[in-house]
């Protein structure tokens, strides 16, 4: 079962061979990110229950998120990082949603307005009278 094309990561994951190469290893940098694809996915099922025919855009976004974090600890996963590079922030982001999933705080398929606060603008009243008036 493979809930994304690697097609899919390979044309939004620019970086993908460079952080699935592995100098000395047996397995080919396409291995590696098959491998991490399937660890995203079981990943993934720990928070909702999907298959290919009801993964959302959503999911399939934030699958791409672990993924890409998967592969980024190949290279970097024992670094330390003065200010947090944006694929762990995307990752730590996406298991935050997955867990509003998981509990039922937010919906797997949102109606289109649902959740959208309604915008209201208030001002008061103002009076110029003859402010503009100059008196010439």
């Amino acid at each position: 079962m493979s809930l994304i094309t690697v097609e899919y990561i390979t044309d939004n994951f620019e970086q993908w061979e460079a952080f699935c190469t592995v100098e000395g290893s047996d397995f080919s940098a396409e291995e590696i990110l098959d491998m991490k694809l399937d660890l995203a996915e079981k990943e993934l099922l720990e928070y909702v229950e999907v298959t290919e025919a009801t993964i959302t855009e959503p999911l399939t976004r934030h699958l791409l998120n672990i993924v890409k974090k998967n592969c980024f600890d190949i290279q970097h996963g024992d670094t330390e990082f003065d200010s947090k590079p944006q694929i762990l922030r995307d990752y730590e982001a996406t298991i935050k949603a997955l867990e509003k999933y998981r509990s039922g705080e937010l919906p797997m398929s949102p109606e289109p307005g649902e959740n959208t606060p309604t915008v209201s603008i208030t001002a008061k009243e103002r009076y110029f009278d003859d402010w503009f008036w100059q008196g010439y």
